[in-house]
């Protein structure tokens, strides 16, 4: 059985051109038996807006990267036996031209039968994203888009079902940065509720649907989740604002929907119709 883990995950990292740049990644045999690997590093880009992404059709790579162990390379096998760790080092030479360089560096299992135009026919395999920003600048200029937002729905009961707040952001610049902000609802400029929006990776050119975080939890990173507002509500008009990182250069965004009493009405129609039979009868 293929139980296998590579940490970390995903490193980020920034680099002035021409630098050499080093990453230890430790990787764990938790099967019971002993697993033949082979580590290959991939470029990717993002497929879709939910942080997706693909390895069909994408350039060859234009970072030459090796393994800094004596003992170990790139696109060779090596073993581990039942619950033994061993440590990759990866070396990546920053490359010339400024921009955003994505990765993977995966750990194959039964390597043989990978051809080097298909990935689908490996037994197995996990891996690490590496996203490397290289540019002469230490903060390099980036700037978003809000394409969608709104509320659903619009126009809503007092009682029942939740709000969904769904919005997109488009990375407008060559960089990727973090979705950092806040999702604000007011009422009568009065503040009801505030999301932390959850920080995750808006790739260069691509977009990405927006998720809240969950409270965070000391010594514990936030996890995302939909953005939702459960009842009860005041009837009236609210508005909910999206505001973002300054880095970020994107504008606050804000939408309106509205609270009517549609289920109060209901339940005292039948009230309401009953005393006015009784007053017509008398």
């Amino acid at each position: 059985m293929f139980n296998l883990t590579l940490s970390p995950s995903q490193t980020e990292f920034q680099s002035l051109p021409g630098t050499l740049i080093t990453q230890v990644f430790e990787v764990v045999n938790h099967s019971s038996t002993t697993l033949t690997l082979t580590p290959r590093v991939l470029p990717f880009r993002p497929a879709g807006n939910d942080g997706s992404v693909s390895y069909d059709d994408v350039p060859a790579s234009a970072i030459p990267f090796s393994l800094m162990n004596s003992d170990l390379k790139l696109d060779q096998s090596f073993t581990l036996s039942p619950n033994q760790k061993r440590q990759l080092v990866l070396k990546i030479p920053a490359p010339t031209p400024e921009g955003d360089y994505y990765h993977t560096l995966f750990l194959y299992q039964d390597y043989s039968s990978v051809s080097s135009g298909s990935l689908s026919s490996a037994s197995a395999r996990v891996g690490a994203h590496v996203l490397l920003t290289v540019s002469q600048n230490e903060t390099p200029a980036t700037s978003g888009r809000l394409e969608t937002f709104f509320v659903f729905p619009r126009f809503k009961d007092i009682l029942f079902t939740p709000l969904r707040f769904s919005a997109t952001l488009r990375n407008a610049s060559p960089y990727f940065f973090k979705s950092s902000g806040t999702l604000t609802i007011t009422k009568n400029n009065l503040k009801i509720k505030e999301f932390s929006l959850y920080p995750a990776n808006v790739l260069s050119s691509h977009s990405r649907t927006l998720l809240c975080s969950t409270p965070v939890v000391p010594d514990s990173p936030p996890s995302p989740l939909p953005c939702t507002l459960s009842p009860p509500f005041w009837p009236g008009r609210y508005t909910a604002t999206l505001s973002f990182d300054p880095a970020i250069s994107t504008p606050p965004v804000s939408v309106s929907f509205y609270v009517f009493p549609f289920s109060l009405i209901l339940f005292l129609l039948p009230f309401l119709l009953f005393f006015l039979l009784l007053r017509r009868r008398h």
